[in-house]
Order: C-alpha cells, then structure tokens, then sequence
C-alpha cells in the first residue's frame, strides 16, 4: 500500500489543503441533495434514450442503460445500482436514404436540430443540473474523428416531459 501522508502534506504546504468556510458550506449543501439528484439525473436519461432508440431520424444511441448498447453486459456487472447508468448519453442523427448523403448536408440538418430546441442548450461544458448538448465535431475542429451526425447530451433536473416535448419538437420535419 502506497503511504500518501507525505505526499499530501507536502501539496497541503506548498500548494494550499483548505477549502474557504464559505466553499465548505457550499459543498455540504450540495453534498445533502446529490443523491436525489442523481436519480433524477439518471431517469430522465434513461427515459430520453428509450424515446431516442424508436425515433425515425436517430439512427444510434449511445447509452449504456439501454439493452441495445455493446456495452450494456459489462455495465450491468459494474454498476452496484440498478437504473442508476448515468445521465449522458449521445445520438447520431439519420442521413438520406440511399447510403450516399453528402455528410456536410447531414451536418448541416444537424444543426438546423440543435437550433430548434429550446430547453437544452449547446454547451461544452456538460454535466450541469440544466440540460445540455453539443456537436462534438464542430468543437474539435476540422481534422476531427468524431461522426458528422453525433450529438453528446448532458441530461438535467428538468421535468422528463419537458424535455421529450423539446427533442420532439427540434426533431420534427415540420421544423426542417
């Protein structure tokens, strides 16, 4: 076993070890409602990637909860909770049929989606209690490997139906 005694000691006088009272209170606050908001966290998700998985125009999610992923068996062995698979989750949008689209018009369709919606915002920055997305791609720039369809999703608190409606919605043709 390794002894951090030393080591921790040394960051603490170097470097600073205390919070500030005010940065405590703050994280005990929070500490006192992170397991019910972890729950919601994980069922909205869970919920959001069912309505994914039988959408027309998503073609993949990406979801560990969901029966369908490569992953789920490994999941289900690690997780000590059940229902409890986490609130991110990714989609990848459908192109045209045919297997030729041209990938910046599904890009494009892409953001036209993104900028339909209305409750989740496009942020970097995932993981909040607000409900959150971003095109992976256009952050990364150019040279990037991530899929021109791919949109990564931080679920939040907000109410589930909510958040359906607003994927419905930025998701409809009525909207292209």
């Amino acid at each position: 076993m390794v002894d951090l005694e030393i080591p921790v000691r040394h960051l603490q006088q170097t470097m600073g070890g205390g919070l500030a009272p005010f940065d405590c209170w703050l994280l005990l606050r929070g500490l006192k409602t992170l397991p019910c908001r972890m729950r919601t966290h994980c069922e909205n998700a869970q919920k959001l990637s069912r309505f994914f998985e039988t959408h027309p125009r998503i073609s993949v999610v990406h979801f560990p909860g969901l029966e369908s992923h490569p992953g789920h068996g490994l999941h289900r062995a690690m997780m000590r909770k059940e229902g409890m698979d986490g609130s991110m989750l990714s989609i990848q949008m459908k192109g045209e049929e045919g297997g030729t689209e041209d990938e910046t018009a599904v890009e494009e369709e892409v953001f036209k989606v993104l900028a339909r919606l209305k409750i989740f915002r496009r942020a970097t920055s995932l993981g909040a209690t607000e409900s959150l997305c971003e095109h992976r791609r256009s952050v990364e720039g150019p040279m990037s490997q991530t899929p021109r369809n791919l949109v990564r999703i931080s679920v939040g608190l907000e109410g589930y139906e909510d958040l359906e409606e607003d994927w419905r919605q930025a998701l409809s043709e009525e909207g292209s």
